[in-house]
């Protein structure tokens, strides 16, 4: 059966359970493929006429979000002189289509052959034909899928290889079709993906876009409202895009002010692009000064690394150093710490340059001192990037104008030259027979090193000789050189979906936070084939809080289906390879009706055997130490 033939097809406004209701709302009878499309209606380009272009790339795991935000588009529909454009790729069928977004309903104006939506042509054709089948005085643009800031990019296609698109050939083909449509410059362009608010990707299209609105986090929730956005819009055409930006981030925020992983990392901005060379100025003004005194500034700024706020997760290896981090905090902690007036005054140009720029901003409750700006700065020494990389950073223009890969060459030498890791010894352990929660085993143990980020503790057991597998974290918090105690009490976190029960093989990506994250393999109701999820869950509520995706460019909000199965992985530790694993529990859940909050967690005893507890330590740049401390459970 053939989805999608040029005639126009009823979207319907309830929110559609699943894929499979999906394909039956859209699909018609294949025998209508053969009607031709319908003659284009073009219009003029009336006085603060709009035509907003969405490339709604759900070529992956993310078409059926794909369709919920088509039918919030709907609920608002065209009409004269408003006009939402969509092209629209799934993988659940071969081939895509182009329209216009009615009230209720989407007029299919092409269907298309497959193609790949990775491809920058692809994008650049659709643009073209959008702005020329429906012209008009202003211009909106939404990229709609997966992002991964300037080194993630944009994108990948499911039926096409998944390789996405990179920020040079995005703006490429964003260029290209402005230039032959004659279009001068976009009222906006957006993104609603996950990461892409960041100062390397803004340097790709600040001189294209008037306004551009992004998140430089990952997307908890559910993306933009387009009903609200979209019909504030329609309603008020004449608005200055710039007030457009405040409002669309209001509405994003009413829109992800329910799901505690919102509450905690939302991070989505509105950016005033007309301000974005005074940031670079004041970037440039802050790499040379802290080039030239950094001698004297490296012991303590360094130490500030591990203090910013940081983007995205990282769950195969969670006590490392991330490579995103708000350039707005990290010029507040030099403000502060730095004994340079040179870099202080550089740091306070850079925070109010941000600050300007920043129309509107909505944060969460664990990244409040941010402003909203992402930039590179990996500090993980295991992982500096490669020569070829760093060669690919520095064909940014951001990066060159504001000197910011100057610096990062003087950066990643500070990262690769800390090769000390903490020192840490196990001073004293008690009851590490068959502990209880009044008889628990008890570990003193104490650290040392000027760079030390924070200590932690996990439990494990071993496979073999090579293997170990981790079962997760009992604490994971900021410290300085001292004295310490922990204990297990011989629980770990379970989770049953009423007839099974697994173990939560979590790991806390924050210190001092209370989310545990794990990864797992979900199967969706219908389907063959698992894919990579992250699950987090409040440690101290027993909460489930999101499930993300993890098998595309970065991770992104998901539902879990009634019936869908959950495996969860541990991370595994394998001596014959030079980075972390993972393993499957083996024990499959059905996620029950109304989804994964229905899932039960809670602490219980973890069957006899043997166990190991890792006390360890981290320092900023990525450098760990660990003891272990055996325990026999009977």
């Amino acid at each position: 059966m053939k989805l999608f033939t040029h005639i126009t097809v009823l979207l319907g406004l309830a929110i559609l359970a699943n894929t499979a209701q999906a394909n039956a709302l859209f699909t018609l009878p294949s025998a209508l493929s053969t009607l031709a499309p319908k003659k284009l209606e073009l219009q003029a380009a009336t006085p603060n006429s709009w035509t907003i272009l969405v490339y709604l790339h759900g070529d992956n795991n993310l078409e059926g979000s794909s369709l919920d935000d088509l039918q919030e588009m709907a609920a608002v529909g065209s009409r004269q002189g408003f006009n939402i454009v969509v092209q629209w790729d799934r993988a659940s069928v071969a081939g895509g289509v182009r329209g216009l977004v009615k009230k209720g309903d989407f007029e299919v104006r092409q269907k298309l052959p497959e193609q790949n939506s990775d491809d920058p042509k692809v994008l650049s054709s659709f643009l073209q034909w959008g702005v020329r089948s429906f012209p008009a005085q202003r211009y909106g643009v939404i990229m709609w899928d997966h992002g991964g800031q300037w080194d993630g990019g944009f994108g990948g296609d499911e039926s096409n290889g998944e390789n996405g698109m990179n920020v040079f050939d995005m703006r490429s083909a964003i260029q290209s079709a402005m230039v032959s449509t004659g279009v001068k410059r976009l009222d906006f362009l957006a993104f609603d993906t996950c990461l892409m608010g960041g100062l390397e990707v803004l340097g790709q299209f600040a001189d294209l876009t008037k306004l551009y609105i992004a998140d430089p986090e990952i997307d908890y929730g559910a993306g933009w409202d387009y009903t609200a956005s979209l019909g504030y819009l329609q309603k008020n055409p004449g608005i200055n895009v710039l007030e457009f930006g405040k409002r669309e981030v209001s509405t994003w925020a009413a829109h992800h002010n329910e799901d505690e992983a919102d509450l905690r990392y939302r991070a989505h901005a509105a950016y005033d692009t007309t301000q974005f060379g005074n940031v670079l100025g004041a970037v440039k003004a802050l790499s040379i000064s802290l080039q030239a005194d950094w001698n004297a500034e490296s012991e303590v700024l360094s130490s500030l690394r591990s203090k910013v706020t940081e983007y995205s997760i990282s769950p195969e290896e969670p006590k490392a150093p991330r490579p995103y981090v708000d350039l707005g905090d990290m010029a507040s902690l030099f403000l502060a710490k730095s004994s340079s007036g040179d870099v202080r005054n550089a740091a306070k140009n850079v925070i109010s340059s941000i600050d300007k720029m920043v129309l509107a901003k909505t944060l969460g409750q664990s990244n409040k001192s941010a402003r909203a700006l992402s930039v590179w700065m990996p500090a993980d020494r295991s992982k500096l990037p490669d020569e070829t990389t760093i060669q690919a950073y520095n064909k940014l223009g951001s990066s060159l104008a504001g000197g910011w890969d100057d610096f990062l060459k003087l950066w990643f030498g500070e990262v690769a030259d800390n090769t000390d890791a903490p020192t840490l010894e196990i001073t004293d352990t008690q009851n590490d027979v068959n502990p209880s929660e009044k008889l628990p085993t008890l570990i003193s143990f104490k650290v040392a090193d000027k760079d030390l980020e924070a200590v932690y503790a996990s439990v494990g057991r071993s496979v073999n000789d090579s293997v170990f597998n981790l079962y997760g974290d009992l604490f994971y918090e900021a410290a300085d050189p001292g004295e310490y105690d922990t204990q297990w009490d011989g629980r770990l976190v379970y989770v049953t979906d009423g007839k099974n029960r697994s173990l939560f093989p979590g790991f806390y990506q924050e210190t001092d936070d209370a989310v545990l994250t794990a990864s797992a393999l979900y199967t969706a109701p219908g389907d063959k084939k698992a894919q990579d999820v992250i699950v987090q869950l409040d440690s101290e509520s027993m909460e489930f809080i999101s499930a993300l995706d993890d098998s595309g460019t970065s991770p992104r909000e998901m539902e879990l289906l009634a019936g869908g199965k959950l495996e969860f992985e541990y991370l595994q530790i394998d001596d014959t390879k030079d980075d972390y694993t993972y393993a499957k529990t083996g024990i499959k859940l059905v996620v029950p009706k109304g989804g994964m909050t229905k899932l039960k967690a809670g602490f219980a005893k973890v069957p006899a055997g043997a166990y190991s507890v890792l006390v360890g330590a981290t320092d900023w740049a990525g450098n760990e130490s660990f003891e272990d401390v055996s325990v026999d459970m009977k």
